[in-house]
């Protein structure tokens, strides 16, 4: 295990430690953060998918949805919103 990687302690039921590199760690904290943002200000998280969602290009708020960009890092999202 490299320095950039993350293992979780093994539960003892006989499966293997799961091993997170560091930039997937990040992500994961990240749309945690995202997460807790939207459920405190009551919004719903919402991605901007199907034929037209490349034209969503930043974060949007509108009525009580956060519509997300699709491919856009949860820490970028926050930064649109905040």
């Amino acid at each position: 295990m490299s320095a950039s990687s993350v293992a979780s302690g093994g539960a003892g039921d006989g499966r293997a430690p799961v091993i997170v590199s560091a930039r997937e760690y990040e992500w994961i904290q990240a749309a945690a953060e995202l997460y807790v943002f939207a459920e405190q200000r009551g919004l719903r998280l919402v991605r901007a998918d199907g034929p037209n969602g490349h034209l969503v290009t930043h974060a949007l708020v509108i009525d009580n949805l956060l519509l997300l960009p699709p491919g856009r890092h949860p820490r970028d999202v926050l930064c649109d919103v905040c």
